[in-house]
């Protein structure tokens, strides 16, 4: 089946440069610019779709991680916030053991 569609194929082939050497040389220049621009369209069309489809491919992956990762850190935060560090509440304001005042001899810097 293949060799018979391969056989066709290069009759049609054979057949069409015939007739492009039948005909005179102005018009072999015609056909050949149609055929020429024919041919970078359709090269141009099977290159935007093979991007389309890799473009695609790639949009669906990080898609999928940038989902992954909002997952995780929403699942950190909720921990973080789950694990409340030590200390008291003074009204409505919450103060955390690590915020309290240094002694004289602590510095900062």
């Amino acid at each position: 089946m293949f060799t018979q569609i391969l056989a066709a194929l290069g009759l049609l082939i054979c057949i069409a440069l015939a007739v492009r050497m039948t005909l005179r040389p102005p018009l072999q220049r015609r056909v050949d610019q149609v055929v020429q621009q024919t041919y970078h369209r359709l090269a141009w069309q099977l290159r935007e779709l093979w991007q389309t489809v890799t473009h695609w491919r790639r949009r669906s992956a990080l898609k999928k991680a940038a989902t992954a990762k909002a997952t995780a850190a929403a699942a950190a935060a909720i921990q973080r916030a789950k694990d409340k560090p030590a200390g008291e509440w003074d009204g409505n304001v919450y103060r955390p053991k690590s915020f309290e005042k240094k002694r004289d001899g602590d510095t900062l810097h």
